[in-house]
């Protein structure tokens, strides 16, 4: 009997190449059509959109946005750079480099109260 999908669900290693969940060609595609990350213009409000980035340390990246608002009479255009820093973990590494020194986050407290059980 000749099956057309694989029954557990499995990836050949070619669909395992393109799938963005593997880190494969396509990991850096998911969002096409530009930039993903988004800041509101200064002085005008508009959406502005990450086009470079510049690592200047591991911790500490550089950004330069745009404006989106660069069509009519009252076109704004701003660039301007934005700063990206690596502040503390999370969750630690499993492979942490022995030259970055960050702080553990502390815990966060849970915001809802549950209902203690009844004893």
């Amino acid at each position: 009997m000749k099956h057309d999908k694989n029954i557990t669900g499995a990836q050949s290693g070619n669909e395992m190449a393109n799938d963005t969940r593997f880190g494969g060609a396509n990991a850096n595609r998911r969002h096409q059509g530009g930039s993903t990350i988004k800041q509101v213009c200064p002085h005008c409000g508009s959406i502005a959109k990450a086009r470079t980035s510049r690592a200047v340390t591991p911790l500490f990246r550089e950004l330069r946005f745009q404006c989106t608002n660069v069509d009519g009479d009252e076109a704004c255009g701003h660039t301007f750079v934005c700063s990206l820093v690596i502040e503390r973990t999370i969750v630690p590494s499993a492979r942490p480099n022995p030259r970055i020194n960050l702080s553990i986050a502390p815990a966060r407290m849970n915001r809802t109260a549950l209902p203690s059980p009844a004893g």
